[in-house]
């Protein structure tokens, strides 16, 4: 009798298990994390470590997918309906990098300050793209928001919790105090996670564990929406709510009727809140802050796009904002002690700062992204609807969470037209367009490229992985110098005195890590002068050393000129070098 073979189906080894872990770990902590950068503060007096984040993170989910790749040998594509406006607005990015103002500046934005820059959104549609794969491989999505769920509550208490001793010190040892672009910001994402909170808890099926936390979370925001008094974020809170109670009415089969009416409750709360607003005895002191307004803003649009076609089609060039301010700002500026030397970097929100640095054809691309996105959500409730007619099928709680992604995406799109995004608002926006686009199966599906099996394929694959890792190392090095860098300025800024005997050594630390820095090397211009006219008022004996500054600022200035010719605050600081010299 012939002996009959058994094949045994084996697991994945040691080191592939501890690759799937790295992944899993890598999405759900990055997602768990970010909502951190949200702490409270006044200023953004740090914003490179966000990016360097973002970047890391980006980085480490594409050499684990490379790997998958070269172990596998195919290249999986999962495809969705938002993936040509994206592409078309990487190509409309590029060509406006190309054509920018300061190319330097649009690849690569402020550290102090976010901007729209290229290698930002570039670290977006790749975080789009290997989430998108990674989500339609493990079909984690309940995961994703609730890791999205948990860090939003933990960083919700740890503001609620700010003025006690304990929490204080903890925020400043994680340099909560430097992480914050705009309070307004806190309020939209905060009511963003309370709109995830409420479908959350909503679902049946949920563990008890969860729903506990989803409820926590919930009153968590309304209360931190209390002490912030943003009419803003109680819009967003209403919009997003309003989309949660549609989508349950579609699915009421499903989820918690108590629930539901609590929902219903903090909507109308919502809805009086933002338009009667908060009472004052509840709000929270909060520092005061200048921003452009709606009605400045479009007067910058019209004003650059009236100015050249350039303009209107491709903009002036990514995270180029302050240069667009600085020429074609009204002349009421220049009266006004505090906005003279001021230089806003965004606009009133991200729409019109878009189309004044991106242009028209990537607005419309944005757009139809957007659209794109709501198109799979109404496509999954069409035929939920339907099926709920028929009573062909029982709902799904995955289906519910689709719908709790989908109305946290809109209560975050419509903050996205009421306010400037920072990074991380940028990054939990893009996290929720995955989630959205996901919805529909119809509006999605897989191509698959495989690869030639050879040695040399092998060994290509290997040396492309290599190469990566090596690139990865290289700018993790010049990450940590930019870094260094901006924190020697920011304790320059925090510590600066006219009056004191020598020029910062922050100061100059800075500018020695980034000589060619136009920020770094403007502050020091200006340290040259203020330290000349204190020796100059004090009649100093010293008379060798005022020439010697009065040089040194003006070799700084040449340096400037030569690395931004067409920043207007070089020349500025020019003409004030050489009408003192």
């Amino acid at each position: 009798m012939p002996a009959v073979k058994t094949t045994q189906q084996t697991g994945p080894s040691a080191f592939e298990a501890v690759i799937l872990w790295l992944e899993k770990a890598a999405v759900y902590g990055g997602i768990f994390i970010f909502p951190f950068f949200t702490l409270p503060g006044t200023r953004d007096t740090i914003n490179l470590p966000k990016q360097v984040f973002l970047q890391s993170l980006v980085g480490m989910c594409f050499v684990l997918w490379l790997w998958r790749v070269v172990r596998e040998k195919k290249i999986v594509w999962q495809r969705t309906v938002g993936d040509w406006p994206i592409l078309v607005l990487t190509a409309i990015v590029l060509v406006s990098t190309i054509t920018s103002l300061s190319p330097a500046i649009s690849l690569f934005g402020h550290p102090h300050t976010f901007t729209l820059s290229t290698i930002n959104l570039l670290s977006w549609f790749l975080w789009f793209a290997l989430l998108t794969e990674w989500l339609a491989r493990r079909g984690s999505y309940r995961g994703v928001l609730l890791s999205l769920l948990l860090g939003g509550g933990v960083a919700m208490g740890i503001f609620l919790l700010s003025d006690w001793p304990f929490i204080s010190r903890f925020i400043f040892w994680i340099g909560g105090e430097r992480v914050i672009s705009a309070n307004i910001l806190l309020g939209v994402f905060y009511s963003t996670i309370g709109v995830l909170a409420a479908g959350l808890f909503c679902v049946a099926d949920l563990r008890r564990v969860w729903r506990f936390v989803s409820l926590v979370v919930f009153i968590l925001s309304v209360v931190t929406l209390l002490q912030l008094g943003f009419a803003v974020a109680w819009i967003v809170l209403a919009v997003g709510l309003g989309l949660q109670m549609f989508f349950l009415v579609t699915v009421f089969s499903t989820v918690r009727g108590e629930w539901a009416a609590l929902v219903c409750f903090i909507f109308l709360l919502a809805g009086i809140m933002g338009i009667a607003g908060t009472p004052r005895g509840v709000k929270r002191v909060l520092p005061v802050e200048v921003a452009l307004g709606a009605r400045a803003t479009w007067d910058l649009v019209l004003s650059a796009h009236s100015n050249s076609p350039r303009y209107f089609f491709v903009g002036s060039g990514p995270a180029t904002f302050s240069y667009v301010f600085s020429r074609w700002r009204t002349p009421a500026y220049n009266f006004n002690e505090f906005t003279a030397n001021t230089r806003f970097t965004q606009g009133f929100n991200t729409l019109l700062t878009m189309l004044i640095e991106y242009g028209g054809l990537a607005v419309l691309a944005f757009l139809f992204l957007i659209v794109s996105c709501i198109g799979a959500l109404s496509r999954l409730w069409r035929e939920e609807r339907l099926a709920s007619k028929r009573r062909s099928r029982h709902v799904t709680g995955e289906v519910v969470n689709f719908f709790a992604g989908g109305a946290a995406f809109g209560a975050l799109t419509v903050g996205l037209f009421l306010s400037f995004f920072d990074l991380t608002l940028w990054f939990v926006w893009w996290t929720l367009v995955v989630v959205s686009l996901s919805a529909s199966a119809a509006a999605a599906s897989r191509k698959v490229f495989n690869l030639f099996v050879s040695p040399q394929h092998r060994l290509a694959g290997i040396f492309g992985l290599v190469c990566v890792l090596v690139v990865g190392g290289i700018y993790g090095l010049w990450a940590a110098r930019l870094y260094m860098a901006e924190i020697a300025f920011t304790n320059f800024l925090n510590g600066q005195s006219v009056t004191s005997e020598k020029i910062s050594v922050d100061l100059e630390r800075a500018v020695e890590w980034r000589p060619a820095y136009a920020p770094y090397g403007i502050a020091l211009v200006k340290a040259y002068l203020e330290r000349a006219a204190v020796l100059a008022k004090a009649a100093d004996s010293r008379t060798g050393e005022i020439p010697r500054l009065l040089s040194s600022a003006t070799e700084r200035v040449k340096i400037l000129k030569e690395a931004e010719p067409r920043d207007v605050e070089v020349w500025e600081t020019a003409a004030v070098v050489y009408a003192n010299t």
